[in-house]
């Protein structure tokens, strides 16, 4: 999520050389919520301290180990579905993990890396009868 957010800040507003640091400080603030702006709760709006809150984001949530890590770890605990009939829940896991694996693949984490792994948890998660 961050990496898509930043991807688009960045093309729109980081990188025009026509805005000010403050008013691009001022713009990132006003997109942030939650864990975000708390982490750069304290910066003044101020030249300087725009570069502060874009290395403090970036290190924050653009660690892309960090990411791949949520990513798994998400997959990992996904929950099983009991009923075999259950198609609304049948579809969700399947959303799910297309959405976990188009994002580390967008990360170059390729499938043959951890499909091995992520098989026997994704089996786990169908009902007896599709099993």
């Amino acid at each position: 999520m961050w990496t898509t957010f930043w991807d688009s800040y960045q093309s729109a507003i980081h990188s025009n050389a026509g805005i000010s640091d403050i008013d691009k400080f001022n713009y990132l603030r006003s997109l942030l919520d939650n864990t975000a702006l708390d982490a750069i709760a304290g910066l003044t709006i101020s030249t300087y301290n725009y570069q502060q809150a874009v290395e403090i984001l970036t290190k924050h949530f653009g660690n892309k180990q960090v990411i791949i890590s949520k990513h798994m770890d998400a997959l990992m605990k996904l929950e099983a579905v009991t009923f075999d009939k259950n198609l609304k829940d049948l579809r969700h896991i399947y959303d799910l993990t297309e959405a976990h694996v188009r994002s580390l693949r967008s990360l170059g984490i390729e499938s043959a890396t951890y499909g091995a792994l992520l098989l026997p948890v994704l089996l786990s998660t169908q009902p007896p009868e599709l099993s």
